[in-house]
């Protein structure tokens, strides 16, 4: 009996890591995830400034 309760503990610590490394690959995953929209955001209302401000001219100028 006693050998029996290192190796659950082991393999409790081993379980439990391998949880912890899932959890932070998730959210390193997510953080990502959450820039790239971040930076298409950004690029659309780029693209949508510059349509504004060329759509801006041509009307001024008529």
């Amino acid at each position: 009996m006693p050998p029996l309760i290192p190796t659950m503990m082991m393999m409790m610590m081993m379980m439990m890591m391998m949880m912890m490394m899932m959890m932070m690959m998730m959210m390193m995953m997510m953080m990502m995830m959450m820039m790239m929209m971040m930076m298409m955001m950004m690029m659309m209302m780029m693209m949508m400034m510059m349509m504004m401000m060329d759509i801006g001219r041509s009307c001024s100028f008529s």
